[in-house]
């Protein structure tokens, strides 16, 4: 039998959850529940986690809801509304669910639990700081969890439903404040949640997700690639009965006019159209402008394929990027390592993986750097597109000098903004400052000059793929 106050508001949560109790739905809510409590140190409505989990794990918007009293009802449709509506129609919702599903099981409430607890987290705060409609975690909480439903339903719930309600209203109308309902942060915890260790390595994963995304939103969704200046070489792939040679393999975003698939040619609009007089250009230009457009992708016989390779080394004297400017919401090295991981996507994605090696060379003083970089770039080392080595710069020019002789290799280095070093060996330079500055042997054309600190950041990251490129 439930004893205590605390035993029965909390049973009558669980019986306005708007949804049917029965075993395995208590036992995940336990799981998510103690997980966030244990993040938050208080516990929110509990309607408000169980729909929560429910959508994270499946990416779909909320289910319909039986007939509740009133307060209630009206609760849970503003909770649906606008907040799990909201996180269901996020594109991240997707990765996240996709991520939890790759976790083992065992992981998934405390995976789970960290994203939940992120999205509570920035909810704007009351003037007591607490969370809005939080109360304290009651160490009556496990036991009347692993109560049997039946015992639960049977609870008087009419009586609680006026409270729970302006709890969960009051949590909903924080959560309408956020600024987004899921952010790359959430992406990033859930993905790597087996490779962090602790509280301190899930916030500095959160910043550099968040700073590779700020860096990522800011740089235009198309990049200039510089033509090479050698031939095609024979790549390693060798073996022409297993992979195609010539044709059409894929379809793409990008590609030239003669392999447009032709069935975008049909929303082109005639000259003298009257939507073409009104507003002066049709949904193909549209299309085109904004890099929608599709393209087929032509297998030009891989076995002679272009080899590239980029070598980025980062010196010790990044050490001293452990600051943070007054004009940026980051420290300089946590800028700088979101600055190698967009610039390392995007080359793969102007040069393609078929003969691109990519090494990237991180000292021992940067040990915490390359750990979270080494959890933050692990899918392009699991596709061996990318390799990470412990060395200095003159390793970097080593492996550089390597690569030259069988590929057309680019060196750059990342150096703090008190090394005095002259740029000899490496092909370009990013010296990070107050404002960080990427400059290149040969002269090559830069961007124009940043509208803030951010914007300059943005603009080195996209200089220094343009050079690489």
């Amino acid at each position: 039998m439930l004893e205590g106050p605390d035993e029965r508001a909390i049973a009558a949560e669980l019986a306005l959850l708007g949804a049917p109790l029965d075993v395995d739905t208590l036992a995940r809510l336990a799981g998510l529940t103690e997980a966030v409590v244990e993040e938050l140190g208080v516990r929110p409505p509990l309607p408000v986690l169980a729909g929560l989990g429910e959508v994270l794990s499946s990416a779909r918007p909320p289910r319909p809801r039986p007939a509740l009293p009133e307060p209630m009802r009206t609760a849970l449709r503003h909770l649906d509304d606008h907040v799990l509506s909201r996180v269901a129609a996020d594109p991240r919702a997707v990765a996240i669910a996709d991520a939890l599903a790759a976790l083992p099981s065992g992981s998934r409430p405390w995976a789970l639990a960290l994203v939940v607890a992120q999205m509570l987290s920035r909810a704007p705060r009351g003037p007591s700081g607490r969370l809005a409609g939080a109360t304290p975690a009651e160490a009556s909480l496990g036991r009347v969890l692993a109560r049997p439903p039946a015992e639960l339903a049977a609870v008087d719930a009419f009586a609680h439903a006026e409270g729970v309600a302006a709890r969960v209203d009051e949590l909903v109308h924080a959560l309408r404040g956020a600024p987004a309902a899921l952010t790359a942060a959430d992406v990033a915890v859930v993905t790597h949640a087996r490779a962090l260790r602790g509280l301190g390595d899930r916030l500095a994963l959160s910043q550099l997700a968040l700073a590779a995304d700020a860096l990522e939103q800011r740089m235009p969704g198309r990049l200039r690639r510089r033509r090479p200046t050698g031939g095609a070489q024979r790549t390693r792939i060798e073996d022409e009965s297993t992979y195609p040679i010539g044709g059409f393999s894929s379809m793409s975003t990008r590609g030239t006019l003669e392999n447009l698939v032709t069935s975008e040619l049909a929303i082109m609009e005639p000259d003298g159209s009257a939507l073409r007089v009104e507003l002066g250009f049709d949904l193909f230009d549209l299309r085109w402008a904004q890099g929608e457009l599709l393209y087929y992708v032509r297998d030009e016989a891989v076995a002679t394929r272009e080899r590239r390779a980029l070598v980025i080394a980062l010196d010790a004297s990044l050490s001293s990027a452990r600051v943070k400017d007054a004009a940026l919401p980051w420290q300089r090295v946590v800028l700088t390592m979101a600055l190698v991981r967009v610039a390392l996507t995007r080359v793969v994605g102007l040069l393609g993986e078929g003969e691109l090696r990519l090494h990237l060379v991180i000292p021992d003083a940067l040990a915490a750097e390359r750990a979270l970089l080494a959890i933050s770039l692990r899918d392009l080392v699991e596709r061996r597109v990318l390799e990470l080595h412990v060395g200095d710069v003159a390793m970097g020019a080593e492996l550089a000098a390597e690569e030259a002789s069988r590929a057309e290799t680019t060196f750059v280095r990342l150096v703090g903004d008190d090394d005095a070093a002259d740029l000899e060996l490496a092909d370009g330079e990013l010296r990070v400052g107050e404002t960080p500055i990427m400059r290149w042997r040969a002269l090559r054309e830069t961007p124009a000059p940043a509208r803030d600190a951010l914007d300059a950041w943005a603009h080195a990251a996209r200089a220094l793929v343009e050079g690489a490129c």
